[in-house]
């Protein structure tokens, strides 16, 4: 117990502590320094002569359009999310279902700003994109312009071009699509194009063209305010149906009376002819609300 008076002194052994504390420091290996690519090890693209420069391009754009998307078997796929799906359940190991692959030749988008423009246009117009995976190809390609930096901004996003989009009868169930209309109101210079396998219907896609081509004043009102919350394609043996879904706040005193996804009624045909989508070749709207 120390006098008082006098300051109690700390035990010998918190010095040693830290003494050999920084012992141990000192004889730990240094962290190795990255390795820097060597210049010789860089391919110099951007000094070749532009003829090459272009051909690498065609060709980078040819061997992404007779690559992708990559078409599998169906029931090839259905045995891969069963089993996907039983592992997924399991408690001992759990495991996600696989990956898709990726779209070739990507990394020249995302090399340097000359590159970016010259190649991510011409790139985008040739390639087809999996109804699947469209939503997460938009949000990447297609951004919402930010709010500072908008003219760089605008040397990436052209105005005009051409989207094409592959269509599979096994992505059609409950796929909102509302992204894709989103997309052609906001550049109606846009041609939107959709392809199809032996499993789809040409009435199937001509409908979805109708309904992407679609100009009454309305319909484009409704989608720019946020009006519409959800398009979504659902299949049936009997027929297709469109679902779109309305904001409470906007939707008439006879859509919440509905059972939601209800058969057509009266009111549904005058507003469907409203909205200009009531001779969509193959799809029949139907309505609910967002509450």
């Amino acid at each position: 117990m120390a006098r008082a008076g006098k300051k109690a002194r700390a035990p010998p052994q918190s010095k040693k502590r830290v003494r050999d504390q920084g012992e141990e420091e000192a004889q730990a290996p240094a962290t190795a320094p990255a390795k820097r690519l060597r210049k010789e090890d860089i391919f110099p693209f951007l000094e070749l002569p532009a003829e090459l420069q272009n051909r690498i391009y065609e060709l980078a754009i040819e061997i992404t359009a007779s690559s992708w998307p990559v078409i599998r078997d169906s029931k090839a796929e259905k045995r891969e999310r069963k089993r996907a799906s039983k592992s997924s359940s399991s408690s001992d190991s759990a495991s996600e279902s696989p990956a898709l692959p990726r779209l070739p030749f990507l990394g020249l988008t995302q090399t340097c700003t000359k590159i970016r423009v010259e190649f991510r246009g011409w790139w985008m117009e040739n390639h087809r994109i999996p109804l699947c995976t469209l939503d997460r190809y938009l949000s990447t390609f297609y951004p919402l312009p930010p709010l500072k930096n908008r003219h760089r901004f605008q040397a990436y996003v052209k105005t005009a071009g051409q989207l094409k989009v592959w269509l599979r009868q096994s992505e059609f169930e409950n796929k909102d699509i509302l992204r894709l209309l989103k997309l052609k109101v906001r550049l109606p210079n846009y041609t939107i194009i959709f392809q199809h396998g032996f499993d789809v219907k040409a009435s199937e896609a001509r409908g979805l063209s109708e309904l992407i081509n679609n100009k009454n004043p309305v319909w484009l009102r409704w989608i720019r305010s946020r009006i519409i919350t959800q398009v979504r394609t659902t299949t049936g043996r009997r027929r297709n149906d469109l679902d779109i879904v309305v904001r409470a706040q906007h939707a008439p005193a006879w859509m919440h009376a509905l059972v939601p996804y209800a058969e057509p009624r009266p009111e549904t045909s005058r507003l469907a002819k409203e909205l200009g989508i009531d001779q969509l070749s193959h799809w029949t709207p139907r309505f609910a609300v967002c509450y």
